[in-house]
């Protein structure tokens, strides 16, 4: 905790807004910085740290933490009521398109069903905090959940099929495709119907949005090659 954490050092040598959320333990690292947001024209991107004071072995009392720490692929109350707010003030200004990015998969689809925001579904307070973060991004509209930690491309429909009640569907789409080992599909998790694109290969993510109340927001995923991998509009959830 304090100036020596890894928040506090990633807040001194990256530079990021300062309108992320405070935590109300005096202990814990801090959270500005790493959880932020801003504005480009029309878009709103919202920024949440899905691995905020991560802790290995969180049953042992004798492990250096000691009893501070999270869960990795964990977004804690603080985080998702400033994210809640935050979309909504987006939404107040009159943002066209809101994203939200994070490290952590809510659905996992090769190399970390184990973990992320999921842990093979053994965990039940891991689901109930992935389903309220999706709840609140499907409340306000969110276009896409950008996410990475697994190391290939994936296109996945997170609709009320996969979390109960959800308010309307949205895409959480997996690019980790700068980094190796790559992993193939992991086509043992329960949403693997509801995966409408995967590749394994090196690529990045190209986002082209229009303004206004008709605005349009489309991805095209480019291989190294330059090759057209998967196009999406992303308000069409077909």
């Amino acid at each position: 905790s304090g100036d020596e954490s890894t928040e506090a050092v990633f807040g001194q040598v990256f530079v990021n807004p300062e309108n992320g959320p405070t935590s109300a333990d005096p202990e814990a690292p801090t959270m500005i910085e790493n959880n932020y947001s801003f504005d480009h024209g029309p878009v709103h991107i919202a920024v949440v740290n899905s691995n905020y004071w991560v802790r290995s072995h969180l049953d042992r009392q004798d492990h250096p933490g000691g009893r501070g720490g999270q869960r990795e692929g964990w977004l804690n109350d603080e985080i998702l009521e400033w994210l809640d707010e935050d979309l909504a003030d987006a939404r107040r200004r009159g943002s066209t398109h809101l994203f939200v990015c994070t490290h952590e998969p809510g659905f996992p689809n090769g190399g970390h069903a184990h973990d992320a925001m999921y842990w093979n579904g053994e965990i039940p307070e891991v689901l109930t905090q992935r389903d309220r973060f999706f709840h609140i991004m499907a409340r306000h509209r969110v276009a896409a959940l950008l996410v990475g930690d697994e190391h290939n491309y994936s296109r996945t429909i997170v609709d009320d099929q996969l979390v109960e009640g959800l308010e309307r569907p949205l895409w959480q789409l997996t690019s980790g495709g700068a980094g190796a080992p790559y992993y193939a599909q992991d086509l043992e998790v329960p949403w693997t119907d509801h995966v409408r694109a995967f590749d394994p290969r090196q690529h990045f993510l190209f986002v082209e949005t229009t303004g206004g109340r008709s605005g349009r927001a489309r991805v095209e995923v480019i291989d190294i090659q330059g090759a057209l991998v998967d196009p999406v509009d992303l308000y069409s959830h077909n």
